[in-house]
C-alpha cells in the first residue's frame, strides 16, 4: 500500500528529524499491519498440515534514506509474509514431512498455485520439447491467504496507522520540546 496525503502528519515527521521520525514510523508501521498478519494467519490455520507455514508467518521493517536532499528522510517499507530462514518454521516442516529443507519455500505456491511434474530437464530440451504443459502434470490449486488478508484487514490497517502515527508524532514532539510538558 502506498498512502498518500496526511500533510500535517508528514511535516510533524520531519521536525522531529530521520531518527525520532524512523521510531514513530517503525512503531506505528507494525501496529497497523498486526491486523492483516492475524487475517493471514487464521487462512493458513484453515489448510496448514504442519503449521510450519503459520510459525513462517511475520513482518518486515526497511527504512531506506533517500540520498536526494528534497526528499523527506527516505521510504518506510513493512513486508508481511513467509520468513523463510524462521528456524523454528525449518524444523516443524522437517519433522512433519521427514526431510531435509533449509527454508520455508512453499508460501508463494500455496498463494498462486502451481504445476507439478513439467519441469524440462535438459533432455526433453534437446528433444525439443518447447513448452512445459506439453510434459505433462497436474495444476494445483491456490490456496490464497495473504491476498484475502489484504482484503479483509487493510481498511482497517490504515485506520489503525493513521490514528498510530498521530499520536506518536504528538508524543514525541511532547517530548523533544520542553516547553510543551509544562502545559
Amino acid at each position: 500500500m502506498d498512502l498518500n496525503g496526511l500533510a500535517q502528519v508528514e511535516y510533524n515527521l520531519e521536525q522531529l528529524g530521520k531518527v525520532a521520525g524512523g521510531r514513530v514510523m517503525r512503531a506505528s508501521l507494525f501496529a497497523a499491519s498486526k491486523p492483516i498478519l492475524d487475517v493471514a494467519a487464521s487462512q493458513v490455520r484453515t489448510f496448514s498440515r504442519s503449521d510450519s507455514l503459520l510459525i513462517a508467518l511475520g513482518r518486515t521493517f526497511r527504512h531506506t534514506i533517500s540520498t536526494v536532499p528534497d526528499d523527506r528522510g527516505g521510504r518506510w517499507r513493512m513486508s508481511i509474509g513467509p520468513r523463510v530462514k524462521n528456524r523454528r518454521a525449518v524444523t516443524v516442516h522437517n519433522q512433519t514431512y521427514n526431510r531435509k529443507r533449509r527454508g520455508i519455500f512453499h508460501g508463494h505456491f500455496l498463494e498462486w498455485g502451481h504445476r507439478v511434474g513439467n519441469r524440462l530437464t535438459g533432455r526433453l530440451r534437446r528433444l525439443g520439447v518447447r513448452t512445459a504443459r506439453s510434459v505433462g502434470g497436474a495444476m494445483v490449486a491456490a490456496k490464497p491467504f495473504m491476498r484475502p488478508a489484504l482484503d479483509r484487514a487493510g481498511q482497517r490497517s490504515v485506520a489503525v496507522f493513521t490514528l498510530q502515527v498521530r499520536r506518536r508524532v504528538e508524543r514525541a514532539l511532547k517530548r523533544q520540546d520542553p516547553a510543551a510538558r509544562d502545559v
